[in-house]
C-alpha cells in the first residue's frame, strides 16, 4: 500500500503542475486535493509500522549516549533531522531530499506542509492572481531541522498507532488512491511533454504590420518592449494548424527598464497566422 500510494502522487503532481500552467482552476484545486488526501493516507499507514517512524529515528539519537546533557542530546537530534531533509549546511543545499524518507511524522508533518504551502501559494494565484515567491525550501528544512522534540508540539510518536485499521485502510488506498482510481479524478488524462509550438516563428505587431525581435526565440534573457507602448496585440503565426493545450507569457519585469525580460512563448491549437 505504500508504494501505492507513492506511485500515485507521481502521476498526479506532474497533472496538477500541467493545470496550474494552463490557468485551469477547478482541475487544479481537484488534483492537488487529492495530492495532499494522499499524503495523510500515506501518514496514517506508515504510523501503523513501528519500522517507518520518525519519531524512533529521533528518540534514538537522542538516547543515543547514555547520560548525555541537553547539549548533546539536542545536537544529536539536529543531526538525525538534518539528514533526512537538508542534508547539511546550505552550503550543500544542492543535496537536500537527497536522503528522504517515507516516515509517520516526517511525511505528514514536515513534507505534508511543504506541499501545502506550494498548493496554496498557485490556488492564491489562480483564484485571486496574488503574486507569490515560494519558501526558500533549503531554510524551511532548515528551521524543521532545528526544532526540538522535547518542546510542546515538536516531538513523533517513538511507537506504531494501534488505532489503525490497516485493512480497511488498504481498502481506501485502493479503491480511492491507487493508480487504476485516477479515471474518476482525471477522466483519463496524463501528464504530457509540452511543446514550445510558437518556438522561432514570427510575431508581429498587429497595429504597425511590423514583425517584432526576441518574443519566441525561447531565451528568458530576451525579449521586446517599445518605449511609449503600453498595449499590444501580436499575433504568432505557428505555420499549421495545432491542438493547444495552454499558452503561456512572462511579461518584462518593472527591475529591467530595457529591452531586456523574460518571455514565453505560446505552445498549442491554431490556425495559420492566429492568435
Amino acid at each position: 500500500m505504500r508504494q501505492v500510494l507513492a506511485n500515485s502522487f507521481q502521476e498526479y503532481q506532474p497533472l496538477a503542475g500541467q493545470a496550474y500552467k494552463s490557468g485551469d482552476l477547478e482541475t487544479f484545486r481537484t488534483l492537488s486535493s487529492r495530492m495532499l488526501d494522499i499524503i495523510k493516507a500515506q501518514d496514517k499507514l506508515l504510523s501503523s509500522s513501528d519500522d517507518f517512524l520518525v519519531g524512533a529515528w529521533i528518540d534514538d539519537a537522542r538516547t543515543m549516549l547514555d547520560g548525555a546533557d541537553d547539549w548533546t542530546a539536542d545536537l544529536f537530534e539536529l543531526n538525525a533531522r538534518a539528514l533526512v531533509t537538508t542534508w547539511g549546511l546550505n552550503k550543500n543545499g544542492s543535496l537536500i531530499d537527497y536522503s528522504n524518507r517515507q516516515w509517520a511524522g516526517l511525511t505528514g508533518d514536515y513534507y505534508y506542509r511543504r506541499w501545502k504551502t506550494y498548493v496554496d501559494n498557485r490556488l492564491n494565484k489562480l483564484e485571486h492572481g496574488t503574486d507569490f515567491t515560494d519558501p526558500d525550501w533549503f531554510d524551511y528544512g532548515w528551521q524543521w531541522a532545528n526544532r526540538k522534540s522535547d518542546e510542546d508540539g515538536y516531538g513523533f510518536a517513538t511507537e506504531a498507532a494501534d488505532d489503525v485499521d490497516q485493512k480497511a485502510l488498504g481498502k481506501i488506498i485502493l479503491d480511492q488512491y491507487s493508480v487504476t482510481a485516477m479515471d474518476d479524478v482525471t477522466d483519463g488524462g496524463t501528464a504530457v511533454e509540452r511543446t514550445n509550438l510558437a518556438l522561432g516563428h514570427d510575431v508581429t505587431d498587429e497595429d504597425t504590420g511590423t514583425v517584432v525581435p526576441d518574443v519566441t526565440d525561447g531565451n528568458t534573457d530576451t525579449g521586446w518592449t517599445q518605449t511609449g507602448k503600453t498595449d499590444a496585440t501580436l499575433v504568432v503565426d505557428l505555420g499549421g494548424t495545432y491542438s493547444i493545450t495552454g499558452a503561456g507569457i512572462t511579461p518584462c519585469s518593472r527591475s529591467r527598464p530595457t529591452s531586456r525580460c523574460a518571455t514565453r512563448s505560446r505552445s498549442g491549437t491554431a490556425r495559420d497566422g492566429s492568435r
